[in-house]
C-alpha cells in the first residue's frame, strides 16, 4: 500500500475511532470524583488552535477517558463527557489531532469528516494510542499540562 494510501486509511480510522470514544463517552453516567485538568498543546515550540487532545484510559482508571481542544493560545480544558467538566483520576495515554481538509481550511460544521477528504496536520505518531509517546497523570502536581509536540 503506498504511503499516500495508508495515511488517508490511518486518517479515518483515527476520525472512526474518537468518533466511538466520545460516543462511550457521551453514553456513560457523570463520575463522580472528577478532577479538573487542562493546559497547553504547543508544536515546535509555539501555541496551536484546533488541535483536539484525547485522554485513553490506561488500567488504573475508572470510566471514560477525556477530551478537550485548543483555543488560539494552544489552551484546553478537558471533559469526560459533554456535560462533565473534568477527567477521571490515573493514568492516561495522551493523543492528538488537528483535522483539516487537504487546503488546509477547518471542516465544515455541516459536514461529516467522513464525506470529505481530511488530513491530520500533526505527525502521525500522536494520533495512535499504541503509539504516541506522551502519558499524562490526573490529578497533575505540576498543575496544568504542557505538550509540547515536535514536527519532526
Amino acid at each position: 500500500m503506498d504511503n499516500q494510501l495508508m495515511s488517508v486509511v490511518t486518517q479515518r480510522l483515527s476520525a472512526c475511532l474518537l468518533v466511538g470514544f466520545l460516543a462511550f463517552a457521551g453514553c456513560s453516567g457523570p463520575p463522580d470524583e472528577t478532577v479538573a485538568a487542562g493546559g497547553v498543546v504547543h508544536l515546535d515550540g509555539k501555541p496551536v488552535e484546533g488541535v483536539t487532545v484525547s485522554l485513553i484510559p490506561q488500567s488504573s482508571v475508572r470510566g471514560p477517558g477525556g477530551y478537550g481542544v485548543s483555543d488560539a493560545e494552544g489552551k484546553f480544558t478537558l471533559s469526560s463527557g459533554p456535560e462533565t467538566i473534568g477527567v477521571m483520576p490515573g493514568t492516561y495515554r495522551v493523543m492528538f489531532q488537528k483535522m483539516r481538509q487537504k487546503d488546509g481550511s477547518p471542516i465544515p460544521p455541516d459536514v461529516m469528516a467522513a464525506d470529505i477528504d481530511i488530513i491530520n496536520q500533526l505527525p502521525a505518531v500522536y494520533s495512535s494510542p499504541e503509539n504516541t509517546p506522551i502519558s499524562a497523570t490526573i490529578p497533575n502536581p505540576d498543575g496544568d499540562f504542557l505538550f509540547e509536540l515536535k514536527s519532526r
